[in-house]
């Protein structure tokens, strides 16, 4: 990675940091709702910032557990969600091991 775009990513995730604590201290709510924010960054992270695949997840799971604590989600809800995004992300992402469909190899 270049420093520029290292930099331009950088930049977004202190603002996002900025306007998350902003918003946090003018609702004078912190609790859970730095879960929400914590979980916004880290999924933006995942997506601006190459090799940080594996936060993504951390951010979903940190969004998904603020979610429960705020709106006092039931367990079923949660493990709708968690069901709902892995097949989403099954879907969107193949596994890098697995076998073509047609394999050329041998012709």
């Amino acid at each position: 990675m270049r420093y520029h775009e290292l930099d331009r990513s950088r930049k977004l995730i202190a603002g996002m940091w900025l306007i998350g604590i902003g918003l946090l201290l003018a609702s004078r709510h912190v609790w859970p709702e730095i879960l929400l924010v914590v979980g916004s960054i880290k999924l933006s992270e995942s997506l601006f910032i190459t090799g940080r695949e594996r936060s993504r997840r951390a951010g979903v799971l940190l969004i998904v557990l603020g979610l429960f604590l705020s709106f006092r989600l039931g367990v079923v809800e949660i493990l709708l969600l968690l069901g709902a995004w892995m097949i989403v992300d099954s879907l969107r992402h193949r596994s890098p091991y697995r076998k073509p469909v047609v394999d050329v190899s041998l012709d």
